[in-house]
């Protein structure tokens, strides 16, 4: 969560005055296996020049196998076999996860309004403006 924090705050620092919204992504694997990343994306006019005002700074984070192992370590599951939407649940959990980094955060008094989403409209109460 710190990692995530300090990014965050590197990329707030960085954001130009044209943004108008900052949106966490949270973008689950195509397949349901739990790997997922967690990326800053700002809206506004000329897309391109705004999120490379914030390149190396967009991963809040990124779940990937590196050596053969899951990094950082979270639980993996049978895509084909789970009671539940995987991806459902993943986007649900990341985003109170996200609530709580952003209430932490120091921000400027004229930081642009933020929102959550889930990629593909996963998350039963996506997307969420935070406040």
């Amino acid at each position: 969560m710190e990692k995530a924090k300090e990014t965050l705050s590197v990329a707030l620092s960085k954001l130009p005055q044209e943004t108008k919204e900052i949106q966490f992504g949270i973008h689950p694997n195509q397949e349901p296996d739990g790997m997922f990343s967690v990326v800053i994306h700002l809206d506004g006019p000329n897309l391109f020049t705004l999120n490379k005002a914030i390149e190396g700074h967009r991963y809040l984070f990124d779940v990937r196998f590196v050596d053969g192992k899951v990094e950082p370590d979270v639980p993996l599951f049978d895509p084909f076999d789970q009671p539940f939407s995987v991806n459902d649940a993943i986007v649900e959990t990341v985003a109170s996860w996200l609530e709580k980094i952003w209430d932490t955060i120091e921000r400027e008094a004229e930081c642009p309004p933020a929102l959550i989403f889930g990629e593909d409209g996963w998350g039963e109460r996506m997307p969420k403006r935070l406040s």
